[in-house]
C-alpha cells in the first residue's frame, strides 16, 4: 500500500510555524531576530533552523485541522504508512508527531523541503506516494504523487491541482469572504477614529473643504489602525488562541493563511501613510508618531503595568490631534486635558474588565501582561478618579474667559457637566458589575444611553451658540 504523506503547516495545522516564529521573536527579541536573518544570508533553511531554536512553535500553541485528523485516522485503520513531511526544521515537526503519524520527516540547515524539493525528495524515498497538502508551493508535489488529496486550499490552487487529474479528495476549502476581510481589519473598532472629527466641529469654523480634510484623514488613519491591529493579531496569536473570544478572530482561528494577513496588512499601511501624506505633512506626522507608538506598544509597552493604560490614553488623544490637523485647526490645550483625563480613565476600564474576566475563569495572572487580577481595585481607583478630574477640567474651562468669545450663551453649557458626569460614573458602575465588554469605546457606540448623552451634549452646544 503507498505511504500517505502530509504536510504540516496549513494541513495538519491552521497556521504557519514559520511565519508565527518570526512574529514571536519580532515580539520577545527583535535583536534576536536580526540575527536569523543575518545568519540565514538568505537561506530560508537556515533562517529555519535558527527560529526553531530560538522561538519553538508547539502543538499546544498551535490549531489542528480535525478534518484532517480523521481522513488520517481512516487511513490508518487501513493499514496505511503515514508520514508528516514538512519544510519545517525536523526538531519542530517531531513535536506534532501524533498517534495517527508513523514518523515525521522535517528540513535541515541545508535542505529545504518544499516545492520541487520536496516532490523529488519524497519520489526518490518512497517511488509512489499519495500526498496531503494546501498551498500553491504543493502544486510541484501533487503533480508527482499518484493521489492528490487537497487540503484548504484557495480555489486557484485547487484548480491547478485539479487538472494533472489525480485528485481524489477536497478537505475544505480556504475562500476568505468580505465579511472575514472586515474582521481582519477590525473595522468596527473605527469608531474610535470619529474623534478626528472633534476639533473641526468644536472650531466654529465648519466649511466642506475641512470636513472633506477630516473624512480622507478619518480613511487614512482608519487603515493605518487597522494594519496595526492586524500586526498585533500576528504578534499575539499564540496568546488569542488561549482567549475564549479572541481565538475565534480569522488570524489566530485560521480561516486566512499568515501570508495573506502579513500582505493584507502592508497593503493597508500602504494605502494609509499614501492618503496622509496627499494631506498635509502635519497630518502625517500625528499618523506616524501613532503607528510607531502602536508598535512599541504592541511589542513590549503593553507588558509595563500602568505605562500601558497612558500609552492607550494617548492613542485618543493622538486622534484628536489628526484631526486638528487634518482639519487645520489648533486644538486647544483645555481639550487636550480633558482628552488625556478621559481617555485615561476608559483605558482604565479596559483593563479593569480584562482583570475582572480572568479573576471569574479563576486565572490568577494576566498572561503577557504586568498585572494580576487582585490589581483590578487599585485600576478601578485610578480610572474613577482621571474620569473625575477630566469632568473637573471641563468644568474650569466653562469658568475661563475664553469661552465667552466662543459661544453666545456660554451658561447653557452647563448643562453638559452633569450629563457627563452621570455617563462616566455609570460607566464605571456597569464596569463593576461585569456588564461592558473588554472595550468601553466599541461598548459606548452599542449603548442607547451614551447616544441620549450625545444628544443632550449636542442640544446644550447648539442652544449656546
Amino acid at each position: 500500500m503507498r505511504p500517505l504523506c502530509v504536510d504540516l503547516d496549513g494541513t495538519l495545522i491552521k497556521g504557519d510555524i514559520s511565519v508565527e516564529a518570526v512574529f514571536r521573536m519580532l515580539r520577545d527579541d527583535p535583536i534576536g531576530l536580526l540575527k536569523a536573518l543575518i545568519f540565514g544570508f538568505g537561506s530560508r533553511a537556515k533562517i529555519k533552523a535558527y527560529l526553531a531554536e530560538n522561538a519553538l512553535i508547539t502543538p499546544e500553541q498551535s490549531v489542528f485541522n480535525h478534518q484532517v485528523i480523521d481522513y488520517l485516522k481512516e487511513e490508518k485503520a487501513k493499514g496505511r504508512k503515514i508520514y508528516l513531511v514538512s519544510a519545517s526544521t525536523q526538531k519542530n515537526v517531531d513535536l506534532f508527531k501524533i498517534p495517527e503519524i508513523d514518523e515525521c520527516i522535517g528540513a535541515s540547515a541545508s535542505s529545504n523541503l518544499k516545492g520541487k524539493a520536496k516532490a523529488k525528495f519524497l519520489k526518490d524515498k518512497f517511488g509512489e506516494f499519495d500526498y496531503v497538502g494546501n498551498s500553491r508551493a504543493d502544486i510541484s508535489v501533487w503533480k508527482n504523487a499518484k493521489e492528490a488529496i487537497v487540503v484548504n486550499a484557495k480555489p486557484s490552487v485547487r484548480k491547478r491541482a485539479e487538472r494533472f487529474g489525480n485528485v481524489t479528495k477536497v478537505i475544505g476549502e480556504l475562500n476568505p469572504r468580505s465579511l472575514t476581510w472586515l474582521k481582519v481589519l477590525r473595522w468596527h473598532q473605527w469608531s474610535k477614529n470619529l474623534l478626528l472629527f472633534l476639533p473641526v466641529l468644536l472650531s466654529h469654523v465648519l466649511t466642506a473643504d475641512k470636513l472633506v480634510s477630516v473624512v480622507i484623514g478619518f480613511i487614512a488613519f482608519s487603515f493605518i489602525s487597522s494594519g496595526i491591529y492586524i500586526i498585533n493579531d500576528l504578534l499575539d496569536i499564540d496568546s488569542d488562541r488561549s482567549h475564549p473570544v479572541k481565538a475565534k478572530r480569522p488570524i489566530p482561528s485560521g480561516s486566512i493563511e499568515l501570508q495573506d494577513a502579513v500582505l493584507f496588512a502592508a497593503l493597508v499601511l500602504i494605502l494609509g501613510f499614501l492618503l496622509s501624506y496627499s494631506l498635509s505633512a502635519h497630518f502625517l506626522f500625528w499618523v506616524g508618531t501613532y503607528a510607531i507608538s502602536a508598535l512599541c506598544y504592541s511589542t513590549f509597552l503593553k507588558r509595563i503595568a500602568l505605562i500601558d493604560m497612558f500609552v492607550l490614553s494617548g492613542f485618543y488623544v493622538i486622534r484628536v490631534l489628526a484631526g486638528g490637523a487634518a482639519a487645520s485647526v489648533p486644538i486647544s490645550p483645555w481639550m487636550l486635558a480633558f482628552s488625556l483625563f478621559f481617555f485615561l480613565s476608559l483605558g482604565a476600564v479596559k483593563r479593569f474588565i480584562e482583570l475582572s474576566n480572568l479573576k471569574s475563569r479563576g486565572v490568577e495572572k494576566a498572561k503577557g501582561r504586568d498585572y494580576a487580577t487582585s490589581d483590578r481595585i487599585p485600576i478601578g481607583i485610578f480610572g474613577i478618579s482621571s474620569g473625575y478630574l477630566s469632568i473637573v477640567i471641563f468644568t474650569l474651562y466653562l469658568s475661563s474667559l475664553e469661552i465667552g468669545t466662543l459661544y453666545k450663551s456660554p451658561e447653557r453649557l452647563w448643562g453638559m457637566m452633569p450629563v457627563l458626569l452621570y455617563w462616566i460614573s455609570r460607566l464605571w458602575l456597569l464596569a463593576y458589575r461585569g456588564s461592558v465588554n473588554e472595550d468601553p469605546v466599541v461598548f459606548a457606540f452599542k449603548d442607547i444611553t451614551s447616544y441620549i448623552t450625545l444628544s443632550l451634549c449636542a442640544l446644550f452646544v447648539l442652544f449656546s451658540l
